[in-house]
């Protein structure tokens, strides 16, 4: 009967296998023979020659765009006379307010009133929704004696 040899533990294996039935090591083309005398170290695999080129050269025109990005943005604020940082940072926006204001005005015997009455509603938003509102009142009154 004919068959394949372990490397591993030397017992005869039926043809087809792929593995030991004894010990489970690999048969054939794949197997890896460690004889007692030298001592083997294995390591990672590494990357074909082709593909370092390639990844190298990927990072290389990646890293150009960026500058050649950076250079044309300093370009333009240079041309435009822009202080502040190169790169766009984020920016607080202002809180949409609303302000409502009544002015009332009355003579009563004999002094003027002026009464002021206001509303200032301040709505904060995150991704377009309403979080927190905040309604600020506030009132005014004014009184002078008329000369008749």
């Amino acid at each position: 009967m004919a068959g394949q040899r372990c490397p591993n533990c030397q017992k005869n294996n039926l043809p087809g296998y792929e593995y030991c039935q004894d010990c489970g090591a690999p048969l054939g083309s794949r197997a890896v023979v460690i004889s007692q005398d030298s001592p083997v170290i294995l390591s990672k695999p590494q990357l074909p020659a082709r593909q370092l080129k390639r990844l190298g050269a990927s990072v290389a025109v990646g890293a150009i765009a960026l500058i050649a990005e950076v250079g044309v943005l300093y370009l333009r604020r240079r041309v435009q006379g822009v202080e502040g940082p190169l790169l766009p940072t984020k920016r607080k926006r202002p809180l949409p307010t609303s302000t409502e204001l009544h002015i009332e005005e009355k003579k009563v015997s004999g002094k003027r009133v002026v009464t002021l009455t206001g509303e200032r509603i301040i709505e904060e938003r995150r991704w377009g929704r309403p979080v927190r509102r905040i309604v600020d009142r506030f009132a005014w009154r004014s009184e002078e004696t008329l000369d008749s």
